[in-house]
């Protein structure tokens, strides 16, 4: 019911599973290669049910989980990783990732806390952020921080080589820091990178500096250069079996285009000025505080590239931050 086979050169079954989540985003789908290495590709949440739809999933690949030599992840986020260290325990091999989402699966409570303070730029009131540490204390039952020991670095460029295959890692920050797709010939297992039917948002993220990283303008440099490359077939982790990302693309700066008319809209109603907090109130009048680090990054996100194309000015007042139409 939740297999979904692939074939590569007709040699290399590669088969998709697909693993409950308690996320609105619904089901994730993990992958895989079956073959040398025997190698899987993201691991879905920390639950009973995920593990025994491994094991299941495995067996009816002819399978135990010592077979498993290698798990490759492709972003920091729990539906992601969170079951990545048990698997690994079954399997005794390591987990790769990307550097840049190390901080993430060490300790993704602490990560997130780090962030807080860049909430009240933005306007959020400090009882919102009261209600997220609450989310990422009931998150902890889904997913567990993986020591450094387990991991492996995936690197920009690097070539994961199989017996019959192999993958060449391209680095994509912006959804994540870390978030990285494996390209074969011209398709790619793709992560949360890019949908037919819904925008990525590059989340909140700091550097070890502690200063806000754009991370919405490092995700359309992304998009920029994996559009240039010769790749045309993406298979996501969520939602759809697979897409193109030519008109993947093309239907996302579509989006984006809407979503931006929107946030002036919601900006002159405040006068020509505004916070984060003012536009997520007028776009999402029927939010909950526990989606604010989302809709948070989301809007500041879109703000970041507004301001860059020139549609909007910041301008930081008395500790807040504020989007001026230009």
């Amino acid at each position: 019911m939740y297999i979904y086979p692939m074939l590569v050169n007709n040699k290399v079954p590669i088969k998709r599973l697909d693993l409950p989540t308690p996320y609105p985003i619904g089901d994730i789908y993990a992958y895989l290669i079956k073959d040398d290495p025997v190698t899987v590709v993201d691991a879905g949440v920390f639950t009973e049910e995920v593990e025994e739809r491994w094991r299941i999933f495995l067996k009816e690949n002819g399978l135990v989980f010592k077979d498993i030599k290698r798990i490759i992840l492709t972003h920091g986020h729990s539906d992601h990783y969170g079951f990545a260290r048990r698997l690994a325990e079954l399997c005794n091999c390591k987990i790769h990732i990307n550097r840049l989402d190390w901080k993430k699966v060490e300790d993704r409570k602490g990560f997130y806390e780090r962030l807080l303070s860049h909430m009240d730029p933005l306007g959020v009131p400090r009882s919102y952020l009261d209600v997220f540490i609450k989310v990422l204390v009931w998150e902890k039952d889904f997913c567990l921080d993986i020591p450094e020991d387990m991991l492996e670095p995936l690197e920009d460029g690097e070539i994961v080589e199989f017996e019959h295959l192999s993958f060449k890692i391209v680095h994509v920050p912006g959804h994540s820091m870390g978030h990285i797709i494996l390209v074969h010939n011209n398709w790619a297992l793709s992560g949360d990178f890019v949908f037919s039917n819904l925008t990525p948002i590059p989340v909140l993220e700091a550097d070890a500096k502690g200063k806000r990283i754009k991370t919405a303008l490092l995700y359309m440099q992304s998009v920029k250069r994996v559009a240039e490359m010769d790749v045309k077939t993406y298979f996501p982790s969520h939602r759809e079996d697979r897409g193109n990302f030519k008109e993947a693309f093309r239907a996302m700066h579509e989006r984006m285009k809407r979503k931006e008319e929107w946030i002036l809209e919601c900006i002159k109603e405040k006068g020509g000025k505004a916070t984060v907090f003012d536009v997520i109130k007028c776009m999402y009048p029927d939010y909950k505080p526990t989606d604010i680090y989302v809709r948070a990054s989301e809007i500041i996100g879109r703000l970041d590239i507004m301001e860059s194309k020139g549609l909007l000015q910041c301008r930081e007042e008395n500790g807040l931050l504020f989007y001026c139409l230009s």
